[in-house]
């Protein structure tokens, strides 16, 4: 369930939200919620792919937002809920995270619904064998932290343009479940 700040102190409504839905990369055949599906990679396995793996790219292949209510802003509830999917070539891998934020008044009261996916891309130095089980484990270690910025960067900017106050995502975090805040400034208006 998410948290929520009840207080504006100097222009700042703070909402806590870490409900990462899933981090784990999806494949096909894959049951996402089936841990048996994903054998245990070591360290080792994975920093070995992070050496043969390159970023080729990082692009936003879906961006949009819908402002419901526009109104006072005292008390905000956020959820962030990350999805994430993979695809494999012979010599290369693409993952993709999707994320949704529905904002709400404590009240229950829809504010506003953020979507936003990022795919990250990398090129291996060789065609590899079998990563189907070391994917899943990048993706989570490394992928999500180069996407993160991205989406970081998109939340902001999709409130600031429907009018609603900047909305910040708090630090992302090594073995955390995501970011745990979520800031709003108040703009002085003169």
């Amino acid at each position: 369930m998410p948290s929520k700040a009840g207080s504006r102190e100097q222009g700042r409504t703070e909402t806590t939200s870490s409900r990462r839905r899933s981090v784990t990369p999806r494949s096909p055949e894959q049951d996402p919620e089936d841990p048996s599906n994903l054998r245990e990679v070591s360290e080792a396995e994975l920093e070995q792919l992070i050496a043969r793996a390159e970023l080729t790219d990082v692009r936003v292949t879906k961006s949009n937002v819908e402002l419901f209510f526009d109104g006072a802003l005292d008390d905000v509830e956020a959820e962030l809920e990350v999805g994430a999917a993979f695809r494999r070539q012979p010599a290369a891998f693409s993952c993709k995270f999707s994320v949704v934020v529905p904002l709400r008044t404590a009240a229950g009261k829809d504010i506003a619904r953020f979507e936003i996916d990022v795919v990250s891309s990398f090129e291996l130095d060789e065609a590899p064998g079998d990563l189907d089980d070391l994917i899943p484990a990048f993706s989570a270690n490394v992928g999500f932290f180069i996407a993160f910025p991205f989406i970081r960067e998109a939340l902001h900017s999709m409130s600031v343009r429907v009018g609603l106050p900047p909305l910040t995502l708090g630090l992302l975090r090594r073995g955390s479940e995501g970011p745990l805040t979520a800031t709003f400034r108040t703009r002085e208006r003169s």
